[in-house]
């Protein structure tokens, strides 16, 4: 029997820097996470592009959500001279990752989480989004996953019971940049 379940969702881009645009000039690149699959981001913000982390505590009787955006760095190649120029650019806003719908019994747990960013250095960019309802059965460790997400970047959802060795359960490898366009294109129904 559980007494503290964290699961984490997140959404990365794996590669160091992704094409964005090319004008008559300059390449445009963004960073990318530089990373592979892994619940292993927690206090890095630099592995990940969004994420929210549940933390389901029988003791306390509480369910706290925590959520998390990544830097957006852009790279800016010469093509005539290869000289690199790397802008920062101020965090996003996570105001649209959001929960609610908490529920806590002795045996279980329930609740509804949505993720919503977009690029900062492009006004109007089509955010990450994923939606899910997630409930969890505290006896038998199983917890279950109904919503959707984004085709694009990859998306990576752990469970991880009293401090163990978290557990993968869910992992998706991303379309094309196009995938982040509206509506949410992957639909998600597991119970693991």
């Amino acid at each position: 029997m559980a007494n503290i379940m964290e699961l984490r969702v997140a959404a990365f881009i794996n590669e160091d820097w992704i094409h964005s645009h090319t004008d008559p000039y300059y390449h445009y690149f963004f960073e990318g996470n530089n990373r592979d699959f892994t619940y292993w981001t927690e206090n890095d913000n630099k592995l990940i592009k969004q994420v929210q982390h549940i933390v389901i505590n029988w003791n306390t009787s509480l369910i706290n959500v925590y959520k998390a955006v990544g830097p957006t760095r852009m790279k800016t190649l010469d093509w005539r001279t290869g000289t690199e120029t790397i802008q920062s650019f101020p965090l996003t806003s996570d105001q649209n990752i959001t929960y609610n719908n908490t529920v806590l019994t002795p045996t279980s747990a329930s609740l509804y989480i949505r993720g919503s960013s977009n690029n900062p250095a492009i006004p109007g960019s089509p955010p990450i989004d994923w939606e899910y309802n997630i409930s969890v059965d505290r006896n038998s460790g199983q917890v279950t996953f109904i919503g959707q997400h984004d085709g694009y970047p990859n998306h990576e959802i752990y469970k991880r019971i009293d401090g163990e060795t978290p557990v993968e359960l869910y992992r998706f490898y991303k379309k094309t940049l196009g995938h982040l366009f509206d509506p949410m294109d992957i639909n998600v129904n597991f119970t693991k």
